[in-house]
């Protein structure tokens, strides 16, 4: 059993204890029954005040956890009745927790024997009580039950002063209400709180329900849903785009699975058992597919999942998170787009992907360097890969190949790393000596792919320079005989160029380097290619509109 569930489990016996030993002193008057009628309520008066706690009421149901629940719960019930105390306490299985609002230098506590002994009565009988008792300076206390939506007590909301009268009484017991189902809610799934932007619970959450469910001896699966490249899909629709798509469909994934969870800018689904995981994970890909079917930037996500049975779970539950996501990397490269399976099954495929994250720490390294060797050289490699994989998914590319064509693009310049910056930034045009040595960095680059284990990409470094018609260099080659990532990278490489700002001449409009470029299909590039780039430009160029409307 976790620790924090044992102290949970261990406080509840505690204040049972305490509770049963304290009520031989307790006052012999026990709070009675409140019978306030309620067609005494005044209508307009409740109009306000419940259109005030709504509005309240909204943030809490979309990031609060349950302790944040009570605090609200406590502190909009002193403001609507204009109470000096309140009190919301939760008792629900090993489940506790209080929050108290006062505007007095000195109030009971939980721990006082009174307000224990109002809360579980009120309760255990569902009834609104009323102790009219001074409890350190203040005037009598009513106690109001929250109930959850399955009809269970589950703890109560305390108000002290003389304030609350018939009409307070009503006002308090809809914050009861809305504040039961607040806590039913972030108890069932979203425990630890939710996500602000996307309003699903987050990853706190994951890992509390999934302690949960452990302790209750459920075996568990995990599914993480990974967008491929949604950089994409930032860059056709804008920054944060497809968080901002997430947030929308998320509620249509809630309707269909129980457990949805915010991962990163992925999703993570949780089921009990372990039958039919795959058929859950093709669910889950074919439901984000036909959410997105109407956009014009093509939305696919790969899934990967793990399932653990309790005696398998003796790690941090995030561990779990972790492979799950690996998994869901993993899928990417396979036909289905999803792979997983029995966390113990999975261990060494997992461990295979390792020198693969190595990878990826060593083109982020590389990069590094070249954005510290010049700040543009930098932004233009990024911006180049980006081009040259929205080219390759417009050429139906497999992913496998997309992957050797991002890493590829992304470093396609790293050899000026070692150009002299007299040569690198001159403003003028370069004598022939200079040129000889700006043609050497494809060369350069290739080197340096092959010496960091990058050399899978190194055909679109030492070749992005060559022309179709044969006229390019290093090595003259001409037509096929270029590799496609080359041909790719080497239109995009142009584009990127003659639309931003060089030491030795201005930029030039989109439209005319594309131009430009189609003007030379053929030539220098390929027509395929030039073909695709036009496409992915004009996709970008008409979609804020389409976006717009």
């Amino acid at each position: 059993m976790a620790p924090e569930v044992m102290a949970g489990a261990g406080l509840i016996l505690l204040i049972s204890v305490a509770v049963a030993s304290l009520a031989a002193w307790l006052p012999r008057r026990k709070p009675y029954k409140s019978d306030s009628p309620p067609e005494s309520v005044d209508p307009n008066r409740h109009e306000k005040q419940m259109s005030t706690l709504l509005s309240n009421l909204a943030a809490v149901l979309k990031v609060m956890d349950s302790d944040g629940i009570l605090q609200w719960t406590a502190r909009t019930a002193r403001e609507l009745v204009d109470a000096p105390y309140a009190h919301a306490a939760l008792l629900r299985g090993s489940r506790h927790g209080t929050s108290a609002e006062a505007g007095l230098d000195a109030y009971p506590t939980w721990w006082h024997p009174k307000i224990q002994r109002l809360v579980l009565w009120s309760s255990n009988t569902h009834e609104v009580l009323r102790d009219e008792e001074v409890l350190e300076g203040i005037e009598g206390l009513v106690a109001i039950p929250i109930i959850s939506p399955e009809g269970q007590g589950i703890g109560a909301l305390i108000v002290g002063g003389n304030t609350v009268g018939v009409q307070e009484e009503h006002t308090l017991s809809q914050v009861a209400e809305q504040a039961a189902q607040a806590l039913d809610l972030a108890e069932r799934n979203a425990p630890g709180g939710r996500d602000p932007v996307s309003g699903l619970p987050g990853e706190t959450s994951l890992t509390r329900v999934l302690d949960r469910e452990f302790l209750q001896n459920n075996t568990m699966t995990l599914f993480v849903a990974k967008p491929r490249r949604p950089q994409d899909y930032n860059r056709v629709y804008g920054p944060g785009a497809w968080d901002a798509l997430l947030a929308r469909i998320s509620l249509d994934l809630e309707e269909k699975f129980r457990w949805v969870f915010w991962q990163g800018h992925g999703l993570a689904v949780l089921k009990r058992g372990s039958s039919r995981t795959r058929q859950t994970a093709v669910r889950l890909r074919q439901t984000i597919a036909a959410l997105t079917s109407d956009f014009a930037a093509p939305i696919d996500v790969s899934v990967g999942f793990v399932t653990i049975k309790p005696e398998e779970a003796g790690g941090p539950n995030i561990a779990l998170l972790e492979a799950a996501s690996e998994a869901a990397s993993e899928a990417a490269s396979r036909p289905e787009n999803i792979f997983g399976g029995p966390i113990t099954e999975l261990s060494e495929t997992l461990r295979d992907r390792k020198p693969r994250i190595q990878e990826e720490q060593t083109v982020l390294t590389l990069i590094k360097a070249a954005e510290v060797r010049d700040p543009y050289l930098g932004f233009h490699m990024k911006d180049v890969s980006q081009l040259s994989t929205s080219i390759g998914y417009q050429m139906s590319l497999p992913e496998t190949e997309i992957d050797l064509l991002a890493v590829g693009a992304l470093l396609h310049d790293i050899g000026k790393i070692g150009i002299p910056d007299s040569i690198l930034r001159k403003p003028g045009r370069l004598d022939r000596e200079e040129y000889e040595i700006i043609r050497s960095h494809p060369e350069l680059g290739a080197r340096i792919l092959e010496e960091a284990g990058l050399s899978a990409a190194t055909p679109a470094v030492k070749h992005h320079h060559e022309r179709f018609d044969g006229g390019g260099y290093p090595d003259g080659l001409a037509g096929d005989e270029i590799p496609l990532p080359a041909r790719i990278v080497c239109a995009a490489d142009t584009f990127s160029t003659m639309i931003h700002d060089k030491p030795y001449r201005p930029k030039i409009a989109r439209s005319a380097a594309l131009e430009e470029i189609l003007h030379n299909s053929g030539t220098q590039f390929d027509p395929d290619v030039t073909a695709a780039l036009a496409e992915v430009l004009r996709r970008v160029d008409e979609q804020p509109a389409s976006n717009t409307s």
